[in-house]
């Protein structure tokens, strides 16, 4: 219901605002029937309880009506806010922003989701390089023992033939020294050595 102005449409420079009637002779003001309504408090409503800013939650634990929560939150505490009111049965005045937290928390777990797979990606490579450098360590271990061992046979074939060229000629200096039956040094030497 509105309550007008008294006389705003006689004069025009009166806009239909509520002011109250002072004038002496006023017929609003003495409620004369048909001059208008008044205001007085039986027009009133119930009055409603007005809704409690939360900042925390805390707040929500003796809290019965209505809240809003804070602008300044940030979205995971307006989420875990936004869960307990509704365990409790507290109307949330601003569901906006709780629309929008969750909006923020889906992107952001698809986000983390995207860098868990790629941070996956990267430790299967990291660890395929770690094996293909243990395995190629392994080859080149393996390709050094064997050039080791091969060395070791030419060193072993080289001696054996070094000796059996020493005995050959051991052997020829002997038949020599039996024909003519002159001792020569190297016939000495050889002989030294047996």
């Amino acid at each position: 219901m509105k309550f007008l102005r008294q006389d705003y449409t006689v004069h025009k420079r009166l806009k239909r605002k509520w002011r109250r009637p002072k004038g002496s002779q006023s017929k609003l003001r003495v409620r004369k029937g048909g001059s208008g309504k008044k205001v007085s408090i039986g027009y009133g409503k119930k009055k409603t309880e007005k809704p409690i800013v939360v900042n925390e939650l805390k707040a929500l634990d003796s809290i019965k009506g209505s809240i809003i929560i804070s602008s300044g939150l940030g979205s995971r505490k307006v989420i875990l806010i936004s869960k307990k009111a509704q365990e409790a049965g507290i109307k949330i005045l601003n569901m906006k922003k709780v629309k929008r937290a969750l909006k923020k928390e889906k992107l952001l777990e698809k986000k983390r989701a995207e860098a868990k797979e790629k941070k996956g990606k990267k430790e299967e490579k990291a660890e395929k390089k770690k094996e293909d450098k243990k395995e190629e360590k392994e080859v080149k271990k393996k390709e050094e023992e064997t050039k080791k061992e091969e060395r070791k046979e030419e060193k072993t074939k080289e001696e054996k033939e070094k000796k059996t060229e020493k005995k050959a000629a051991a052997k020829k200096e002997e038949v020599k020294e039996k024909k003519t039956g002159i001792k020569t040094e190297k016939a000495a030497s050889a002989l030294a050595e047996k």
